[in-house]
């Protein structure tokens, strides 16, 4: 296991920043969705509130995604997707280190309430990233390829700063 501490945050790697969102319309070029307003930002602390649940769940994922990729890209990982969908499901990173093929799940919570971040990943979770990275080597051409499952954790502690951990091999196919 890695772990890193990202102390600041610059602009350009702002944990806060919206990808794809037009700074003139507020609207995000991948999803079609408005940038809440003020209304929507108030009704967040609602309780019961399910939709702002999940856009805040949302939110948290992407920034740890963000960060998840930034700490790859600096060590030496080469992004092959990201968010790489098919029938079973999603990978949220999908990347090259030497001659392995890396799926990487990016765990990021705001408090350890729940326990770690990486607690989160079930057996049903396991096999179900098995079967995406089936899905992704036979539609790669990449059957011979040695795969690996790791698991990025990022804990974030406040607006500028996170910690996170890699684990490399962090379950096995069969497991």
């Amino acid at each position: 296991m890695t772990s890193a501490t990202v102390p600041s945050i610059n602009a350009k790697t702002d944990i806060n920043a919206k990808p794809g969102i037009n700074a003139k319309t507020g609207i995000n070029a991948k999803t079609k969705c408005a940038k809440p307003n003020e209304e929507s930002k108030i009704a967040k602390g609602k309780k019961g509130n399910k939709d702002s649940c999940d856009n805040k769940r949302k939110e948290l994922g992407i920034r740890g995604e963000k960060l998840a990729r930034s700490y790859l890209k600096s060590h030496d990982f080469t992004l092959l997707n990201c968010n790489w969908h098919c029938k079973a499901g999603e990978a949220d990173i999908v990347a090259r280190e030497n001659d392995d093929i890396v799926f990487i799940e990016v765990k990021t919570r705001r408090s350890m309430a729940k326990g770690f971040p990486e607690d989160a990943i079930t057996l049903e979770k396991r096999r179900r990233y098995e079967s995406i990275a089936m899905h992704y080597l036979a539609s790669h051409e990449l059957s011979t390829a040695r795969v690996r499952f790791d698991v990025i954790a990022i804990n974030i502690i406040d607006e500028s700063k996170a910690f996170l951990r890699h684990h490399r091999d962090a379950f096995s196919i069969g497991e």
